[in-house]
């Protein structure tokens, strides 16, 4: 992302890990699917904190550093993002559908 996005990297459990393993698998069924090389096994857990930010990147970059970067937290749903299209050179994402999980 450059200096356009501060993000946070997500370190997923072994439950985590499986959940998401088993939804690619039953996704990768769909062929009307389409997949991208930053999908399945390629996904790159992040949380994104800041975007659009390359003027203030420098300001951002030391907030977040002086912050507690490890916190716990619960996988307690599923939500598919499906691209409506670039805008500005940006990549526009839209939620397609959102899967509650039950513990």
């Amino acid at each position: 992302f450059g200096e356009d996005v501060v993000f946070v990297e997500v370190r997923l459990s072994d439950d985590a890990k499986r959940v998401l393993a088993a939804l690619f698998g039953a996704l990768s069924t769909l062929a009307w699917m389409p997949w991208s090389a930053h999908d399945a096994e390629h996904l790159h857990p992040h949380i994104t904190v800041a975007e659009f930010c390359r003027p203030k990147f420098p300001e951002m970059w030391e907030f977040v550093q002086s912050r507690e970067r490890r916190f716990a937290t619960q996988f307690d749903n599923i939500t598919i993002l499906r691209q409506v299209g670039p805008e500005d050179g940006i990549d526009l994402w839209t939620i397609h559908r959102s899967f509650e999980l039950r513990t």
